[in-house]
């Protein structure tokens, strides 16, 4: 027994003599053995049950130190990550584009058994599994949202010094067609639809004003192509009839109050503001239909003796919204015999692209008029479209 404990005490006091970043070992008074390591950062206390445990152990944390295995930040990942969002992102973002990566936090990564891992201890293997998890409820935009927001905030540990290396560098999104949600087909109206749509959409009444109020708008979407946003952030001073162009500039845009006081008690913010590419700030050349639209919309407003900067306004010259316009589509598509489950104000868009591909108008041009910064965006778009002529039209193109 005398041996046994004079072992002991010649382990403990040789721990002693350890240089510092080797790591210190003490007995506890359960007779196990308490590793604690510090260095650069590093503090991580670990329990063995053996003396030669707890020194192998000492050994292999100096070792994982000195190959950058192991790294100094011991926060919690999602804690680290709601940090990173709020100090180093918000600033750097629009508001409406820091709404939807909080909202990717919040829902496809909060709560999971990853952002509750210390950051260091995160492997390739964890991160992996929540991406293949995540895939089984959502849909490849939400996957590749949830990828990139990740990706994003471990490259900026790395940047930091709060982590040694990125553990996605090897990690994969699972393709779309792995994803259990699949990605919604591109509604498209038909000719016939679309048809029995406008000549509704322009009826007028007995005083020559037309009945639905934003009816001309629907010629313009679907004669531009433009976006539901920039329609109604279109002000008269980027229409020129006279050459038959509009300049997109701006757009509608929401997003949340996070000031919220007693003069302001607002949930979302709404406003005018850039479009946010460049490729998005563009010129359209109208066609005959969009010019006569443009004409009448501004007839009305002379007659009702409204004076307002936008092309849609309301009756007192404010900013229309969003789901007002959306309500006129749904009342001229049931008077027109069309399921409005099927269409959104987006359908428009869709619909005047369709129509130029069908055609043969090459998908650089469409790219363009549509304001997508890069091709790939309108092929990936368009290559859900229910139509198999126009899928293989644009692979052709595409891959050619």
């Amino acid at each position: 027994m005398k041996v046994i404990e004079k072992s002991i005490a010649e382990n403990e006091k040789e721990i002693t003599r350890r240089e510092k970043g080797e790591g210190g070992v003490r007995r506890l008074p359960n007779n196990k053995y308490e590793v604690r390591f510090r260095s650069k950062g590093i503090d991580i206390t670990k329990v063995c049950p053996t003396y030669d445990d707890a020194k192998k152990l000492a050994k292999e944390l100096r070792n994982k130190v000195i190959s950058k295995e192991i790294s100094p930040c011991n926060a919690q990942l999602s804690d680290y990550m709601k940090e990173w969002l709020f100090l180093f992102k918000k600033p750097k973002v629009r508001p409406q584009t820091f709404d939807r990566l909080e909202s990717t936090f919040n829902f496809q990564f909060c709560g999971s058994k990853l952002s509750r891992m210390q950051l260091r201890n995160v492997v390739l293997k964890d991160i992996q599994k929540h991406i293949n998890d995540i895939s089984l409820k959502y849909s490849y935009s939400t996957v590749k949202k949830t990828f990139q927001l990740l990706n994003a905030c471990l490259e900026h540990a790395v940047n930091a010094g709060d982590l040694y290396r990125n553990p996605m560098k090897a990690a994969i999104c699972p393709s779309e067609k792995n994803c259990s949600i699949k990605t919604k087909e591109i509604k498209v109206f038909s000719k016939d639809e679309e048809s029995k749509f406008l000549e509704n959409a322009i009826r007028v009444a007995e005083n020559q004003m037309c009945i639905y109020r934003y009816g001309q708008a629907f010629v313009i979407l679907f004669n531009t192509g433009i976006r539901s946003g920039e329609m109604i952030g279109l002000e008269w001073t980027q229409v020129d009839l006279e050459k038959g162009i509009i300049y997109i500039k701006k757009t509608d845009t929401s997003y949340k109050n996070r000031n919220i006081n007693k003069k302001d008690t607002r949930k979302y913010i709404r406003e005018l503001d850039d479009v946010k590419t460049d490729a998005s700030n563009r010129k359209i050349e109208l066609s005959d239909d969009a010019k006569e639209a443009f004409r009448k919309i501004k007839e009305y407003q002379t007659k009702e003796g409204l004076k307002t900067r936008f092309v849609l306004s309301t009756k007192t010259g404010r900013m229309v919204t969003h789901n007002n316009l959306q309500k006129v589509m749904n009342a001229i598509m049931k008077v027109s015999g069309i399921d409005a489950k099927n269409y959104s104000l987006h359908a428009t868009r869709h619909t005047f692209a369709t129509k130029m591909l069908r055609n043969g108008t090459d998908i650089n041009i469409v790219r363009k008029i549509l304001g997508h910064r890069d091709i790939k965006v309108t092929y990936d778009i368009y290559i859900h479209i229910d139509d198999e002529e126009l899928k293989e039209a644009l692979y052709k193109v595409y891959n050619n």
